[in-house]
């Protein structure tokens, strides 16, 4: 199973920085009753990059909505 991350941070100068980070699960796999669980879930990470942030604080458009 593929995951994929994202977060983001604001610097000490104000700005707005990101990262996207993508791995996978590693299952351990234990048999109960003739049914196959995970017994134990662990991710690994693959990859990371940087993300461009804009900073959107207002917009003038009549269906924004600050969160």
């Amino acid at each position: 199973m593929q995951v994929e991350r994202a977060s983001a941070q604001v610097g000490e100068d104000g700005t707005y920085s990101g990262t996207m980070y993508g791995g996978r699960y590693v299952h351990k796999f234990v048999a109960h009753g003739g049914e196959w669980r995970i017994s134990k879930r662990d991710d690994a990470l693959d990859w990371s990059l940087p993300l461009p942030m804009l900073e959107i604080l207002a917009s003038e458009h009549p269906q924004y909505r600050v969160m």
